[in-house]
């Protein structure tokens, strides 16, 4: 697990477990505030679940109760949790490559970390918010 994955775990107290006898890549159990993660995921994978989990963890802590009650406020939970992950990909990226964000190729990224395409709009949004950081900083 990458050091910044372990950082961000520590700061939100959450523990983590590695199972093989899991039905999905990765769950986050708010009432322990613990992630379970399948063991035989690719590295790239494991990041991706791991992060995502997090998001719950640091968006949906306290309210998780809402998370089954209404279809809606479950995929708009499940938004937020993959547009975490998406932010931290990116930003371990931007910083793993020393790539300026606007030289950052979308597609390219999508694929080296195994996201969808469907990312490709929030991606650039995301993109375009720190380039203007980055001008008024």
């Amino acid at each position: 697990m990458d050091n910044r994955i372990k950082r961000i775990a520590e700061e939100l107290n959450v523990t983590i477990h590695y199972r093989s006898d899991v039905d999905k890549p990765g769950y986050y159990i708010p009432l322990v505030n613990s992630i379970v993660i399948y063991n035989g995921l690719s590295e790239i994978e494991e990041m991706c679940v791991l992060l995502h989990e997090l998001g719950h963890a640091a968006e949906h802590q306290n309210n998780y109760v809402l998370y089954n009650q209404a279809a809606t406020l479950h995929s708009k939970m499940e938004s937020q949790a993959e547009q975490y992950m998406i932010k931290r990909v990116l930003d371990y990226y931007l910083e793993d490559t020393s790539v300026y964000p606007e030289e950052v190729n979308v597609i390219n990224f999508l694929e080296n970390n195994d996201l969808g395409i469907e990312h490709e709009s929030f991606v650039k949004e995301v993109l375009e918010e720190y380039v203007i950081k980055e001008k008024f900083a």
